[in-house]
């Protein structure tokens, strides 16, 4: 029995093993998913039930190049969320969640300027919807900002009226 523990790692060898952190498998060991044993060295983890616990996900995000200016909503900004929802589709198709289909651009936040331009409204117009809270609008700083979901969803509401 003795030698079968110095094979079995501390819980943090068997976090580093897992790729989560102490806590978690902490947690683990709490809830019995992890079964743990005393010992000179710490508590051990019996290394069977550290194999079988799901692998932390990892992503590496790089940044735009140091020479392209970042603008919010740019389209530096919109390939960064690109990547973001291609990683997250990922991250959850290895947990077997579905993730609806969508389209980036309907996530894009345009400023009053730009949709008054696709909208063919008037800035006035459009602010005046989102003081009367009957378009969804977020503040940035002293601009007003609306997603092209929340303004496709205005403009088929009042074609309706």
């Amino acid at each position: 029995m003795t030698n079968e523990l110095e094979s079995w790692p501390t819980k943090r060898e068997a976090a580093q093993q897992a790729g989560v952190s102490v806590r978690t498998i902490e947690r683990h060991i709490a809830a019995g998913r992890i079964e743990a044993r005393p010992s000179k060295r710490g508590l051990l983890c019996n290394p069977k039930d550290v194999a079988a616990l799901p692998r932390a996900a990892t992503a590496v995000i790089t940044p735009p190049d140091a020479g392209q200016e970042s603008k919010p909503g740019g389209e530096n900004a919109a390939s960064l969320v690109a990547a973001l929802v291609a990683m997250l589709s990922q991250l959850l198709q290895r947990q077997r969640i579905a993730l609806p289909d969508m389209d980036v651009e309907e996530l894009r936040f345009l400023t009053l300027e730009e949709a008054a331009v696709e909208s063919g409204l008037s800035e006035a117009h459009l602010r005046g919807a989102i003081r009367d809270m009957r378009m969804a609008a977020v503040r940035d700083g002293r601009q007003w900002k609306v997603s092209r979901r929340a303004l496709r969803r205005y403009l088929s509401e009042i074609s309706d009226e």
